[in-house]
């Protein structure tokens, strides 16, 4: 990935000199690492929002496997009400300090988003039904992809959407 690239195509919604003083600090594993993984958060949040059903402002969206929590605040910070459940486990626990990075970098604020730092199951949302469900990259990493994919449609409020990417 070409770091210069991705932070430019970041500029419009985070504070690039914070994002750039952050990956300095790192070992070059760790900051390529970082890189590549804003960079697919880049293309996830473009693919996510070209297949996003019309939704209204408040309406419910629930991510699945958030990772970095780009796509999530990128969708917030649209008006959506977003639920993100990122368990940061398994090889993933970086995940959680360039996610708080993301947070603290984003202009001029953070939009508001339900963090859940758990992995995702029907019983952890209770009665709460979404307007949109989706995943990226998840399915692969979980021992039952059907049995998440019954879960997350039964979330789905009465006229919901889901959509999984691999």
């Amino acid at each position: 990935m070409n770091i210069d690239d991705t932070l430019s195509r970041l500029e419009h919604q985070l504070d690039i000199d914070r994002i750039r003083a952050w990956l300095a600090a790192q070992d070059a594993f760790t900051a390529d690492w970082a890189v590549t993984y804003l960079a697919e958060s880049l293309f996830f949040a473009e693919v996510v929002q070209d297949g996003l059903p019309h939704l209204e402002p408040g309406s419910k969206v629930l991510e699945i496997g958030g990772g970095l929590g780009y796509v999530s605040r990128t969708l917030a910070d649209l008006g959506m009400d977003v639920t993100c459940f990122e368990p940061a486990s398994r090889g993933f626990s970086r995940m959680t300090e360039l996610s708080a990075l993301i947070d603290e970098a984003w202009q001029p604020i953070a939009p508001k988003l339900h963090w859940r730092a758990e992995p995702f199951t029907a019983s952890n949302v209770g009665d709460e039904r979404f307007d949109y469900v989706f995943a990226t990259n998840v399915l692969q990493h979980v021992p039952d992809p059907a049995g998440l994919v019954i879960d997350a449609s039964g979330v789905l409020a009465r006229h919901g959407t889901s959509r999984f990417i691999c």
